[in-house]
């Protein structure tokens, strides 16, 4: 049944992740950085914010069959609806600034700006949740955690342009994927369960992107078998499966802690795109996987 409306967030959660809660927050951001490699495969027949639509498509469908085979109703409590666009509004142009960012700045950058978001959501929800507050201790993990990750990405120079407004871009989208998370922690753990939540934020970020597709970018949509299973692993596997998982996780868990956790899907991304497509896997890359595992220790059990 869908849970009974509150004021604010609930104080409910848990500091640091469990074995169970930390393999499992491992193994999906380990997902995320499979579809690294996959993304840049899929650019050959599809343009970048075209994907993401499709699979802002795919993923309610299958959360679909889910809720039905579960019978998990889909009305959410009061005002359920309304943080459900916003939120949706919310994740879908935080898609449209990193691809607008990348395409104007460099790769490296960008990724490296992206992952700001673990420090926007621990200084947002040191302000706005209770519980869950930031101390020096943990501020240290986050910052060893993020010098891993600019090691990882950014200590080569790539070939892409640089600039000012592309930086920007990737830093907006950055906030915003905290925004989501605070969002999901405040407005709807009350309202609506994490099925429901992802359900409809994802459903809505869809007119979004694909308007977005169609004004910024030169579409492309070359449908073949690679592309086939990339989409269906990034709509169902990523988008549907994880996201689930990863919402979840949010209801249960503290914002802050969650999103140190993120710094492993850039990490593990470059792994799997040195596996995948034979891209160096240079002395960076361990020194980065080190600082991010210390990082992350320290911020879980702090």
């Amino acid at each position: 049944m869908t849970p009974p409306p509150k004021t604010g967030p609930t104080t409910e959660q848990q500091k640091g992740l469990d074995a169970k809660a930390l393999i499992i927050m491992v193994t999906i951001c380990a997902s995320w950085g499979l579809n690294h490699p996959l993304t840049k495969m899929a650019y050959v027949d599809i343009s970048p914010v075209l994907a993401a639509a499709l699979r802002s498509l795919l993923a309610p469908a299958g959360l679909l069959v889910y809720c039905l085979i579960n019978r998990v109703p889909m009305k959410m409590g009061p005002g359920g609806q309304f943080h459900a666009v916003v939120l949706g509004l919310i994740f879908g142009v935080e898609f449209v600034f990193f691809y607008a960012g990348i395409d104007m700045t460099m790769a490296s950058r960008g990724a490296v700006l992206l992952y700001t978001q673990p420090f926007f959501t621990a200084i947002l929800a040191h302000f706005i949740l209770p519980g869950d507050k930031l101390n020096w201790t943990r501020a240290l993990g986050l910052v060893l955690a993020f010098v891993g990750v600019a090691a990882v990405i950014g200590h080569d120079s790539d070939s892409g342009r640089q600039s000012l407004l592309g930086d920007f871009f990737c830093l907006a989208a950055g906030f915003l994927w905290a925004g989501t998370m605070i969002y999901i922690r405040f407005f709807m753990v009350s309202r609506a369960s994490a099925v429901q939540t992802i359900f409809y934020q994802i459903l809505y970020s869809f007119p979004v992107l694909l308007m977005a597709s169609f004004v910024f970018e030169p579409v492309r949509f070359n449908l073949t078998f690679q592309l086939t299973g990339i989409l269906l692993y990034q709509g169902i596997g990523v988008a549907c499966i994880s996201y689930l998982i990863y919402t979840s996780l949010i209801y249960r868990y503290q914002a802050s802690t969650l999103a140190a956790f993120t710094f492993i899907a850039p990490v593990t991304g470059v792994i799997f795109s040195g596996l995948i497509l034979s891209e160096p896997l240079t002395f960076w890359l361990w020194l980065g996987l080190s600082l991010v595992s210390i990082g992350l220790l320290i911020v879980n059990r702090n």
